[in-house]
């Protein structure tokens, strides 16, 4: 009965791979949720303004803020990111203050348009 369940390792049973792909999908909202990198976020909006300026700084940077291992960091671009991220982080930049606050304004910007829009669509019902 239970090799039915399983079925074998080339041919998983529907319920195997239900259970894996629950799993999976568990994890990275874990994931995502867990390091507050929602498109809304004050950390996405971090991002976002390094990625205006340099795209490649902005990938280390999310790498270092999702705990990403690094292939290498051997050029400037990289650690530029990771080390602006890290200061980002922990709030240690002369500017990272006034970058967090930015950030966070810019996503509660955006969170209170986006309400405004789901109420004034709500009340056009």
């Amino acid at each position: 009965m239970r090799a039915a369940i399983q079925g074998t390792r080339s041919n998983p049973s529907p319920l195997v791979l239900s259970n894996a792909l629950q799993a999976i999908k568990t994890r990275a909202e874990d994931y995502i949720t867990g390091f507050g990198l929602l498109s809304s976020g004050a950390c996405a909006k971090f991002i976002e303004g390094i990625r205006n300026r340099d795209p490649l700084a902005a990938a280390y940077a999310l790498a270092y803020l999702v705990h990403w291992p690094f292939q290498n960091i051997n050029h400037r671009q990289a650690l530029d990111g990771v080390f602006e991220a890290m200061l980002f982080d922990r709030g240690l930049l002369d500017t990272g203050v006034a970058q967090r606050v930015t950030a966070h304004a810019r996503a509660l910007e955006d969170l209170q348009v986006s309400w405004r829009n789901q109420l004034e669509a709500y009340g056009s019902k």
